[in-house]
């Protein structure tokens, strides 16, 4: 969705789970 976001929030799972809701490509990413 957002490459360059999901780079950002790599490191800290809680802030893509603050700007991303569970269940989200984003999660999935992270596993």
């Amino acid at each position: 969705m957002f490459p360059n976001l999901i780079v950002l929030v790599q490191p800290d799972h809680a802030a893509a789970m603050a700007v991303f809701p569970k269940g989200t490509d984003t999660c999935s990413v992270h596993g």
